[in-house]
Formats: C-alpha cells, structure tokens, sequence
C-alpha cells in the first residue's frame, strides 16, 4: 500500500501543468495554446489582484461564519476544522483574533513551524525517529524536524544559546564539507561554507527565516563611522503571541526547550486545564 501511494504521489508531481490542463479540461473548460516555443508569466498587476480578491473572498467567509448561527453549513467546513485542529473556543473575540491563522494556510503553517522550533532536543529527536520508522529514509530528509535538529547541533557545536541571533563571537569554525552540502540542500542554499561565526550569522539568521516568518527576528541597520552593519534580536512579542495561541491545544505547556522556558517564561494556563477539554492531547505536530 505505502509503495502504491508514493508511486501515485510521484505521478502526480511529475508534470504537473499536465496534470493541470487535465483538470481544467474534466470541468469543462477551454484551453487555448497561446506559444509552442515560449512561455508567459503571469501579470504582476493580475497576480497582485487575484490575491487581494482572493483574500477578501475569505474575510467575507470568515464574517458570514461568525454572524452565522448555524455554522454547520458545508461552506464553513474549513473554518470549522481548523477552529477544531487549534482547539479554539466558539468565542467571536477570540476567534477575531486569530482570523488570519484561521483562515490562511501560509500563516497557519508557519505558527506551527514557529511552535517546534521550540521545543525540547529530546522532543524534535523523538518526532525523527517517529518519522525515519514510518517511512523510506530519502522520504524524510527535508522535513521540518530535520530542519531544527540541524540548528540546534549547529548550537550545541558553535556554543551559543537556542535562537542567540545576536551573538557577539567572531571565532573561526570549521564545517566539514558533507555537512554543508547537506544543509545546502536540506535550506536550499548557494552560500559558500563560512569560515568564522561572523560569516555563520547571516546563514544562521536565514536558516531560521526558512522554517518561520521573517517576522520572528528583527532587522536594523547602524552606522559606526563609514562602517555599516546589521544587527539582530528575536522579536520576543511576536514569539509570545504565537506561544498564547498554543496555550489552547497544549495549556501543560509541554516538551519546550528549558532555555524557551525561562526567556518567554512558559507555563501551563491554569484556567485552559480547569476546561478539561478533551481535545488537549490530539495535537501533536
């Protein structure tokens, strides 16, 4: 069954404007080849309209369920299965607060990436193992939890702190060559191998960015004289709304890092556990 379902999954990756045109073709569609030779990329202006319509299109949605009493409608089913996967309260206040996580995938995938990359060592090499036993090797390699197991032993090797982006030291290092060419391949990157930490933070601050918004690390630039350069600090704030969130499915505040412990101070919520919600325990990402 497994060899069965990845050889159909690769199938369907190979080609996909095939694949596509055949869709639009099954709905009924007319196709018109505008080039044998060339291909056309998509206005600026259209894609940039397509998104905004896009976008109001599920902000209406989002309203009508809120305004809605019946909210069992097959029109609502999206937004009522992640309202279920986040464990949220049928509250509008609440609900309101975390419409964009709710009702938009790209900001729903990066909370939860933002989630595990701060969770305990033993908690990321657990959900490896969990993967490596449940699927061929090559399958797993670019996952998320590879990502993060990448970043901590970077850490752990260079001594400094979970997520330290501003660190001061400008020692050298030394990569060995398989290592990079994996993390190369595992971030997608085209960065030559650093030679000293100075050159690592950059990687270091992208490696980061690659698993979670761009938002998570601040960024300013400061004049010394004629030298200018950056300078780098975790967006606390940021990390502490996204934490609140997931107070909702795991109030034990369960398997973080110690050092995230301490700095965002994590503790259960006390009122959440009181609920006794049955739905404490079923996400496990």
């Amino acid at each position: 069954m497994f060899t069965y379902n990845e050889y159909n999954a690769d199938i369907f990756k190979t080609n996909r404007c095939i694949h596509f045109e055949n869709i639009l073709k099954t709905a009924k569609f007319k196709l018109c080849l505008l080039s044998n030779d060339s291909t056309t990329t998509l206005n600026k202006d259209v894609k940039v309209e397509m998104k905004e319509a896009t976008k109001e299109q599920k902000e209406k949605l989002f309203n009508e369920f809120l305004q809605s009493e019946n909210k069992d409608l097959n029109k609502f089913t999206t937004i009522a299965e992640r309202m279920t996967f986040l464990n949220l309260p049928n509250d509008n206040k609440v609900l309101e607060q975390y419409k964009d996580v709710i009702t938009d995938d790209k900001v729903l995938d990066n909370h939860l990436n933002l989630i595990r990359l701060l969770k305990s060592y033993g908690y990321i090499k657990s959900k490896l193992n969990k993967i490596d036993g449940e699927s061929f090797k090559v399958k797993t390699i670019d996952t998320i939890y590879n990502k993060i197991h990448i970043i901590r032993n970077f850490e752990k090797t260079f001594n400094i702190k979970p997520l330290q982006v501003d660190y001061k030291t400008s020692e050298p290092i030394e990569i060995k060559d398989e290592l990079w060419t994996f993390v190369k391949k595992l971030f997608r990157s085209t960065k030559d191998k650093p030679k000293d930490m100075n050159e690592f933070k950059p990687i270091y601050i992208s490696m980061i960015k690659n698993i979670c918004d761009s938002d998570m690390i601040n960024d300013r630039r400061v004049r010394d004289g004629k030298k200018q350069s950056r300078v780098y600090s975790l967006n606390t704030d940021y990390v502490i709304a996204h934490l609140k969130l997931n107070q909702f499915i795991n109030p034990m505040a369960k398997d973080f890092h110690n050092e995230f412990i301490e700095v965002f101070k994590i503790e259960p919520n006390e009122e959440l556990l009181k609920t006794k919600n049955k739905n404490f325990e079923l996400l496990d990402f």
